[in-house]
């Protein structure tokens, strides 16, 4: 299952590739996925890359490797460009001209695994808020009973 809004960036110029995608993101649309295109990197792009992309998807651009620390699906049609791409911090490296059927399957194990662990942090957050009130609460408590306990001892005094 897929967060409430999952972010794609997509990083190419192929055509192909942009019509695939947005055919994926119509097939997908219950899953409230937002898609962005870009063909190169740019200071649009890093300022993208400071919101909540959950992946991002490079198109025979190895210098954007080294700026992007996002979960990386890397496609090429240089197979030569393997190592390299692991090596800069890709996640997953397809070879051009791509298998939709396995791209698509990648994209959604990268979605489900990215979205689940934002899930999580989320879980965390709330439980940590929880325990915050709940330990606010019982602090306010205590001294609330502390007050009622001086109010007595004023009254049995008078």
């Amino acid at each position: 299952m897929l967060c409430k809004h999952c972010k794609l960036l997509s990083i190419t110029k192929d055509p192909v590739l942009i019509k695939y995608l947005n055919n994926i993101k119509c097939n997908l649309n219950t899953q409230n996925i937002e898609l962005k295109t870009n063909s190169f990197v740019s200071t649009e792009v890093t300022d993208l890359l400071k919101s909540n992309f959950v992946i991002v998807i490079i198109d025979d651009n190895i210098e954007a490797l080294k700026i992007i620390t996002k979960p990386i699906i890397f496609l090429s049609s240089n197979s030569m460009l393997l190592s390299k791409a692991y090596s800069l911090g890709a996640n997953d490296f397809l070879v051009k001209p791509l298998n939709y059927n396995l791209f698509s399957y990648k994209l959604n194990l990268f979605l489900n695994s990215q979205c689940n662990e934002v899930s999580i942090k989320e879980q965390v957050k709330l439980k940590q808020k929880i325990r915050d009130e709940f330990n606010m609460a019982l602090s306010n408590s205590k001294v609330l009973n502390e007050l009622v306990k001086l109010k007595d001892i004023n009254y049995e005094e008078n």
